[in-house]
């Protein structure tokens, strides 16, 4: 053990490559006490190693510079730990796999023939598999610029999108990238200290010239280490006040962390074999995804907010099922129907939660339509949901009315759009002069959880409509110019008197102004929360001066940002002349010029 102990401080020592390490250190790394170490490097030392120690605060211990062993072998547990190393999806992610297969075959060519026979001896005895059960890996689009930003050591400019779904953009130093349970994770500088970004809610991520320098002394693995230590202490509360049956308690058990275990056990049972435990669930979502499973095992006490939600979700599912059963002893022949639709039913890949959600929406629409197509969209259904995005689902039905319906499926809310095929065709055109195509880019890049011919025809068509560009008439865009520009006159009319309502102005006329400058471009419009999102694509610099305008810290800078915003987008600051074109008018009987 001492020669094995010998040979890894050696080597530690000459990895280090001149820097000097204490013996602190050197004990830690090794697992025996620093006396131990000082004993060590005695031996060394007469075993002729150049090895030597200054004294101080700024002492350590290191090797003669430039001094170098050969002596590399290695022991029988070490050749089979490194044979369960295999080539884990985290590399192949960043590029890595082919070179640690590589290397490996030269590490196995390099060992003794004995060591080759013991490598291949354990590889097929243990294998390690670190992916996770029923989870797909996270999609990090954007892991090829910060993996360079890494190794390059260069500045990256973030797009942000955090756990709640609030935005936000700034520049990095990316110090390293670190991957737990199957997510990627960026460790980087900000101008509040080292912080740590979700790979996966990187909205967007551009390669800097400008280079940083790393902070002295920084270390990866200790600085994520004490990251995850204040992440836990700081985590968010949500605590609710439980009363769970043994059947509930043990249910309980198998979905919350076993640390929480043993302080349930510490409260005394009634008589009816119940007691009252505390949980803190963190947040209200992720309490109702895993109590609304337990049944009447367990029942909330507090928050009372917590209870009528839960309440309110049994009532929904009761009124479904409810319904259900009627419907088949009302309809007969009709149930059997609906039953087949169901099965005709093909469904997205999503997570369980919304999964769930999704079918018991389908199963509402088949009991209370009669649906010849069914189309789940959004952005839940394109994998990247916010925190409150909704389910949204588009039924084309052959009945003569149109009709939507908010409602929630499980703790997933959800938005029905139930039109027949005309009133589809009618809102392609409307939308289209608004430059909104909504339902269009519903159907074209939607799911067709329940398919059939018409449904091929409508997203066809609905693809060529998005595929138009909306223009806008001569009329439209003077309009759209002045009405924006205005706004802004009126703004400024009211600064000194009234300078809240100036202030929700001036916001109102630059949401305008920018809507009117991805209007004139031939752009279609997109969601209001992915607004400046749209326009950093398409104008990076009128896109800079509006987050300019709402990050300005006064009425007076906000107003200079505006009249800047006006200038690139609708090139007029007020009023300005100008003349629509005729529009005919049918003169009713006994009207007379006036």
């Amino acid at each position: 053990m001492r020669a094995d102990r010998l040979l890894s401080l050696m080597l530690l020592l000459q990895q280090a490559k001149g820097r000097q390490l204490t013996a602190e250190d050197l004990a830690r790394r090794l697992h025996v006490s620093a006396r131990t170490i000082y004993r060590d490097l005695d031996a060394l030392s007469s075993a002729g190693v150049p090895v030597y120690a200054n004294r101080g605060p700024n002492g350590g211990i290191a090797l003669l510079e430039g001094w170098q062993t050969s002596l590399t072998g290695l022991t029988q547990p070490e050749v089979q730990a490194l044979s369960a190393v295999a080539a884990p999806g985290a590399l192949a992610d960043i590029g890595l796999s082919a070179a640690l297969e590589s290397g490996l075959i030269k590490l196995s060519a390099a060992l003794p023939v004995v060591q080759r026979s013991a490598a291949e001896h354990a590889r097929q005895r243990l294998h390690v598999d670190s992916s996770g059960w029923f989870q797909g890996r996270e999609a990090v689009p954007h892991l090829d610029v910060l993996r360079e930003g890494v190794w390059q050591d260069r500045k990256v400019w973030l797009a942000y999108r955090d756990f709640d779904g609030e935005a936000s953009e700034r520049v990095v130093d990316p110090y390293g990238l670190v991957i737990k349970a199957d997510r990627w994770y960026l460790v980087a500088g900000t101008a509040r200290g080292p912080s740590v970004f979700r790979g996966a809610r990187v909205e967007g991520a551009r390669l800097l010239d400008e280079g940083f320098a790393r902070p002295e002394g920084f270390d990866l693995a200790s600085c994520w280490k004490a990251w995850c230590q204040r992440f836990a202490e700081r985590r968010a509360s949500y605590v609710a006040t439980l009363r769970a049956s043994e059947e509930g308690e043990a249910a309980l058990r198998r979905v919350r962390p076993s640390g929480e275990h043993a302080r349930w056990g510490q409260g005394s049972r009634g008589r009816d074999g119940a007691r009252t435990v505390t949980v803190d669930f963190e947040r209200e979502s992720i309490a109702v995804s895993q109590l609304i499973g337990l049944g009447r095992g367990v029942e909330v006490l507090e928050p009372a907010a917590l209870r009528a939600r839960l309440g309110a979700i049994a009532e929904d599912l009761r009124a479904v099922y409810r319904a259900r059963g009627e419907a088949r002893a009302r309809a007969g022949p009709g149930a059997a129907a609906a039953d087949d639709a169901l099965a005709r039913c093909r469904w997205p890949d999503l997570s369980p939660r919304y999964a769930s959600a999704l079918r018991a929406a389908v199963d509402f629409v088949l009991e209370r339509f009669e649906p010849l197509a069914i189309v789940a969209a959004g952005s839940i259904v394109r994998g990247c949901g916010d925190a409150s995005s909704d389910l949204d689902i588009f039924v084309i039905h052959s009945a003569p009315y149109k009709q939507r319906l908010q409602r929630w499926f499980g703790d997933v809310p959800a938005e029905i759009f139930v039109n027949p095929p005309a009133a589809v065709r009618e809102y392609w055109a409307a939308e289209h002069q608004c430059g909104r195509p909504s339902t269009a880019h519903m159907l074209a890049t939607g799911f067709p959880v329940l398919g059939s011919p018409l449904l091929d025809e409508l997203r066809a068509e609905s693809a060529a409509w998005l595929a138009r560009r909306a223009a806008l008439t001569p009329d439209q865009d003077t309009w759209e110019r002045y009405s924006a520009a205005t706004l802004l006159e009126d703004a400024l009319d009211i600064v000194e008197r009234d300078p809240a309502m100036a202030s929700a102005l001036l916001a109102e006329a630059v949401l305008a102004m920018v809507r009117y400058h991805l209007r004139a471009r031939n752009d279609v419009l997109p969601r209001t929360k992915e607004l400046f999102a749209e326009l950093e694509k398409r104008d990076p610099e009128v896109a800079g001066s509006a987050r300019r305008f709402f990050e300005a810290p006064s009425l007076e800078s906000r107003i200079t940002a505006a009249h800047a915003i006006a200038d690139a987008c609708v090139r007029a600051r007020g009023f300005f002349a100008w003349e629509s074109e005729r529009v005919p008018v049918a003169a009713s009987r006994g009207s007379r010029a006036r």
